[in-house]
């Protein structure tokens, strides 16, 4: 490779790289006054979730409850108590 496509793909990956993260940080929500957000929060489940429904009895319908709950405590626990307010659970 010559130097002169050496310095174009360099040119091109900086370039690249700048933009990305410009329009990374323009797609981050502004920062509330008082440093508070509300924010939703996705459980990482041990299996997938089924519709309460189409499961087969009330024991697995108990049991994804549990798991549920399990993840809930779980992620609460990694929270300062001082820090947070649960508005809806």
């Amino acid at each position: 490779m010559t130097r002169s496509r050496v310095a174009a793909v360099r040119t091109f990956v900086v370039l690249f790289l700048v933009l990305g993260a410009t329009f990374l940080s323009a797609q981050a929500p502004p920062q509330p006054a008082g440093g508070r957000a509300r924010v939703l929060v996705q459980l990482r489940l041990p299996g997938p979730y089924v519709a309460e429904g189409r499961m087969p009895n009330a024991a697995a319908v108990a049991a994804q409850r549990r798991a549920i709950d399990g993840a809930a405590a779980r992620a609460l626990a990694g929270l300062d108590p001082a820090g947070h307010r649960i508005a809806r659970r």
